[in-house]
């Protein structure tokens, strides 16, 4: 039986790549049909699980002072590998904050009972509806807080989260919204307080 200190090992050791590859596991998953998988999906899913393997590239570096060479296998560049899709996030990231307003933002996160993430998981129609749904009710509120002053529109950045820290289903939308708005003249609007009840409620 594993101790503690060994499951903590093992499980860092475990990695999305070696659980696909286990079992073949990904090849019984695409049989299985539980869930339609998209051309997309599967590029970039087996990209991922060639990434560094030698037989889909490398490249050869010869020292010239002692001409030595050194082998490198190529690396895939697909989003959900976790070493390269790093890159991805940090240039979206990137991008992201230089279309940023220079204003207060709120980190809101709003989640769905789990009794309807049977409904959510795997399907990309419900989980849109979810965010879009989530950006009207943001909005709608922002208008309903100023309806006595000239309407504004927040700035909303999302995220959906379809798991948790675990991986375990766990539906639920990550928002960043501007602290006020602007108007259809380009005024902007503070809006320093929202009441969380109105928030759950509306939700």
């Amino acid at each position: 039986m594993m101790n503690t200190f060994t499951k903590t090992i093992a499980a860092a050791m475990l990695t999305f790549k070696l659980i696909l590859n286990l079992n073949n596991n990904w090849d019984e998953y695409k049989k299985s049909g539980r869930y339609p998988v998209r051309d997309v999906e599967i590029k970039e899913v087996e990209k991922m699980l060639g990434c560094m393997d030698p037989e889909n590239g490398y490249s050869i570096y010869i020292c010239s002072e002692c001409g030595s060479m050194k082998k490198l296998p190529h690396s895939c560049k697909s989003r959900i590998c976790s070493v390269c899709g790093k890159k991805h996030a940090d240039e979206w990231s990137e991008k992201i904050n230089k279309e940023m307003y220079a204003v207060p933002y709120w980190h809101i996160i709003l989640t769905v009972s789990d009794k309807l993430w049977v409904y959510f998981d795997g399907n990309s129609k419900l989980q849109k509806l979810m965010l879009d749904t989530a950006a009207k009710v943001m909005k709608e509120i922002v208008r309903d807080y100023n309806k006595s002053k000239k309407k504004a529109d927040p700035g909303i950045i999302m995220v959906l989260h379809p798991f948790g820290r675990d991986l375990k289903t766990n539906m639920h939308v990550h928002m960043l919204m501007t602290e006020g708005g602007l108007t259809s003249n380009g005024k902007w609007v503070d809006m320093p307080y929202i009441d969380y009840r109105i928030i759950r409620k509306k939700w």
